[in-house]
């Protein structure tokens, strides 16, 4: 997919500034995951606004029971007649936001017998691909992240570099390679477009503490020292403030891309996602043999008062319908929002406005707009507030500004865009729909 330009980075820098004037905070949430085992594996659905547990362990036995976080409240889907994978443990998960469904590759059984399928979950059903090449056996010791800019899920083992690209795994031979590692943390950086990596460990002993970077080309080496790793450190990226942020045992810290630095410790450590929708770390605990924190219980760690936009779901289109934020107007109280809309047919394009990402018109979002003429679209949003026009930019760009009301009454109040265009000819209805854009409304 051809993307635009990016706006100059020195707005994020100043937002980091900002941001890490204030103090990230960790919290827990009323909410308990009903199935807490131990060795389960979490990732966040931004199309469906889910973090997806799935497998572990209870005692010495691996389990296939699949949860979901709704942000509020712990969901238990049921599978019904379709198949699901094999108990396992030491696996990983990734959501594959092009084509929005979460993959699980890897891990094993006591025994040992490592896994090499592939599955998806849609939100729905399991369903097993079977790609020409499948992925390596690897237990616990590997890393798996989605690259959005190339619409690829990065399975990076250390040593090795696999892409799966919807149908198949490729191996990736680049020239230079960091020094081999296992047991590292990973996380997509979506503002410079690349995968990091920090830590390791080599042979049995944890020994690594430098960060690289992966962009689907290179390898750069982008620190050579930084926090110490054990078996469960994990790394998420912070999208709103372009930091990436890794979790350790009694341990939590930032990186702006140079320097990591020190910030306060979760009680413990689970398992970590990030929840891109409300811009905040989720932390779930599992069976650990430990009553505190207590199994299942969840935390978060935030910034209060942040202003968000972010963009999620999918856009459909040829090529798709695109909504992004716009880092220099974010949306602050008494400021102005700004959203660009690539890839419009003609360079027209509206924004619609809603209060709810879960309902519209009685149905469950998000909802699948085949039967409405629309094959391969998702409305993402309740639609229940206004629509209004974007103003043209270029051949196929245009952009929606809202100024914001200059009251602190508003901060915190979360709305919904998701824009539209006019295409003739791509379907029945000669519309494409974007992805939408999560916006909460902060102080700063």
């Amino acid at each position: 997919m051809q993307r635009m330009p990016r706006p100059a980075m020195v707005s994020w820098f100043v937002l980091a500034a900002v941001a890490h004037g204030q103090t990230p905070q960790w919290r827990m949430l009323s909410a308990v995951n009903p199935n807490p085992f131990s060795g389960s594996e979490i990732a966040y659905d931004h199309l469906r606004d889910r973090a997806i547990v799935y497998g572990g362990m209870t005692g010495h036995l691996p389990v296939s029971a699949l949860n979901e976080f709704d942000g509020d409240t712990w969901l238990y889907p049921t599978y019904g007649s379709s198949a699901i994978p094999p108990a396992r443990a030491g696996h990983k998960l990734a959501f594959d936001g092009s084509r929005g469904e979460t993959l699980l590759v890897g891990g094993g059984v006591l025994g040992p017998t490592f896994f090499t399928d592939t599955w998806v979950w849609n939100g729905s059903v399991w369903v097993e691909r079977f790609p020409q090449n499948p992925p390596p056996p690897a237990y616990a010791d590997f890393t798996l992240t989605y690259d959005d800019e190339r619409e690829v899920v990065v399975l990076y083992s250390g040593q090795a570099l696999h892409e799966w690209n919807g149908i198949d795994w490729l191996l990736r031979t680049p020239a230079q390679s960091p020094p081999v590692r296992r047991y590292h943390s990973a996380a997509y950086d979506s503002r410079q477009h690349r995968m990091l990596v920090h830590g390791g460990a080599v042979g049995s002993s944890f020994q690594l503490t430098d960060t690289w970077a992966w962009d689907g080309n290179v390898w750069q080496q982008l620190a050579s020292s930084g926090p110490f790793t054990n078996y469960n450190t994990q790394m998420v990226f912070d999208r709103e403030r372009g930091v990436g942020v890794l979790v350790g045992f009694g341990s939590c810290h930032e990186f702006d891309g140079v320097t990591w630095t020190a910030q306060s410790a979760p009680p413990s450590l689970g398992m970590v996602s990030w929840d891109r929708q409300r811009n905040r770390v989720v932390m779930v605990f599992g069976w650990n043999g430990q009553s505190t924190p207590a199994p299942g219980s969840t935390w978060v760690y935030e910034i209060p008062g942040l202003a968000v936009a972010q963009p999620y779901g999918i856009g459909c289109g040829n090529p798709a319908l695109v909504a992004r934020e716009d880092p220099n107007a974010r949306p602050v109280v008494g400021g102005t929002l700004g959203v660009d809309i690539e890839q419009s047919p003609t360079g027209v394009a509206f924004m619609c406005f809603g209060w709810s990402n879960d309902l519209a018109l009685g149905l469950a979002l998000p909802q699948p707009m085949d039967s409405w003429g629309l094959p391969g679209c998702w409305l993402l949003q309740s639609d229940d507030a206004i629509t209004l026009p974007c103003a043209t930019t270029g051949a196929t760009t245009a952009r929606f500004t809202f100024a914001l009301p200059n009251s602190p009454t508003f901060a915190g109040l979360p709305f919904f865009l998701q824009p539209w265009a006019p295409a003739p000819g791509l379907n029945p209805a000669g519309v494409a729909i974007g992805n939408a854009i999560a916006v909460t409304i902060g102080s700063f």
